[in-house]
């Protein structure tokens, strides 16, 4: 969640898709990887999907 809210979903989902070849850093250099890794282990099973969400 940490690296599409500061990536982009669109780039997270590129990143992955790609096996980690496609790179992308945000506006401070910081790697989606690095996101991924520093974030890694968060329970986010509690936490349901809205694919339409209303802001």
């Amino acid at each position: 969640m940490a690296a599409a809210h500061l990536s982009g979903a669109g780039n997270v989902k590129k990143y992955l898709r790609s096996n980690g070849t496609i790179r992308f850093n945000d506006a401070f250099g910081t790697s989606i990887q690095s996101y991924l890794k520093k974030f890694a282990g968060y329970d986010v099973s509690n936490i349901k999907a809205n694919k339409k969400p209303i802001v």
